[in-house]
């Protein structure tokens, strides 16, 4: 699935998560032909925020792939978005196999999951936590900051650019590699501002 997608992955900006959505649930129809005995539930109560794209999908083939495919039958997933002061969360629960997490403290068997962190990071500022329980499941969680913590983020950004630039300096290129982000990231504080107006 995911060779098909691979032109998304070189994409700087994130998209909407109902796109993301769709992805999952192309995938999930792919693989319910092949095993048509797992559950898959989706508990949807936040959609207004983006997120890298093929972020959410690859975790739920993991858990399709490394979780449900290893029990003897059956098996279910979900598929949990919601929002609280600060954050939109992003969760994909099984109940299938579990296993060891200090097993991912070697990244270079987990690139999937280590390119899905730098994504997060890098496009919305968001965090990947990832629990496990041998027997009994897993739980991946995506956070992501809301659109008031990212406006102070881009607040930031910018009296740092003030200095620099009153200091005759370049950008130090960590903050340069981040810039086009943030230029998205300003844009869309400007629409949601004009439409508060």
């Amino acid at each position: 699935y995911l060779r098909g997608n691979f032109s998304e992955l070189d994409s700087i900006k994130p998209i909407r998560f109902t796109e993301e959505l769709k992805h999952v649930e192309h995938y999930v129809n792919i693989e319910k032909v092949r095993f048509p005995d797992m559950t898959i539930e989706y508990d949807i109560k936040a959609t207004d925020f983006v997120i890298p794209a093929l972020s959410v999908q690859p975790l739920v083939e993991n858990a399709i792939k490394h979780g449900l495919m290893k029990l003897p039958k059956g098996g279910s997933i979900r598929v949990i978005s919601y929002e609280t002061d600060t954050h939109y969360c992003v969760s994909v629960e099984d109940d299938g196999l579990g296993f060891d997490t200090s097993e991912l403290l070697d990244e270079r068997k987990h690139v999937g999951i280590r390119n899905i962190r730098e994504r997060l990071k890098t496009m919305v500022d968001g965090n990947l936590e990832i629990n496990s329980v041998p027997g009994e499941g897993t739980k991946v969680l995506i956070t992501i900051p809301s659109v008031d913590v990212q406006e102070e983020l881009v607040q930031v950004l910018d009296s740092f650019e003030s200095i620099c630039y009153d200091m005759n300096v370049g950008l130090p290129a960590e903050i340069a590699a981040r810039h086009k982000q943030y230029e998205y990231y300003r844009d869309k504080l400007l629409t949601f501002k004009r439409k508060e107006v």
